[in-house]
């Protein structure tokens, strides 16, 4: 009689969902205990779960760095510009409200320093515009309003969405 578990698992969107860790610890919007809860759940539902899930269930105790580290050598690889791109882009879609800005401006901002190269200059001045709006008080001291702030979040989102960086990245070729 089976155990009820599932035995096959699909490696590649483990491999994804890590990654995305990694991009999360970049922009400072990783939560450990979620990341536990993940590993510890494919840990029970399948029979033969990949060591390294368990290694990863069990770094509670760990620095998000460590966490990090340990995810790239298990993935062979490093962050790369289309990872932390499609990031940004998960992160701009799910801003709800000022609650959620410090997290925009954070990743917005990394992303610029991490890849200002590659970045078009439309877009750098838009990550510009939320950054400074975000970080030096506007909304606090009434220079901007919270709509202004989400226009801003919401022009960057579609520029970034209809950029070259979409179609180079995430293969769509759409323009």
């Amino acid at each position: 009689m089976g155990s009820g578990r599932q035995t096959m698992l699909d490696p590649s969107s483990i491999i994804c969902e890590l990654m995305q860790w990694c991009s999360d610890i970049e922009y400072c919007v990783f939560n450990k205990s979620s990341a536990i809860k993940y590993c510890d759940k494919i840990i029970c539902e399948f029979d033969q779960p990949p060591y390294e899930i368990i290694e990863l269930s069990l770094m509670a105790e760990r620095t998000n760095d460590e966490i990090r580290s340990c995810i790239y050598s298990f993935c062979n690889s490093s962050p790369t510009i289309a990872n932390r791109y499609l990031s940004l882009l998960k992160i701009l879609e799910s801003v709800n409200n000022n609650d959620d800005f410090w997290i925009i401006r954070n990743a917005t901002f990394s992303f610029l320093m991490n890849y200002r190269e590659q970045i078009p200059d439309e877009i750098q001045r838009l990550i510009y515009t939320v950054d400074h709006y975000i970080d030096d008080g506007c909304l606090e001291n009434g220079y901007v309003t919270e709509n202004q702030i989400l226009e801003a979040i919401f022009e960057l989102k579609n520029r970034l969405l209809n950029s070259s960086l979409t179609s180079h990245y995430t293969g769509d070729g759409h323009k």
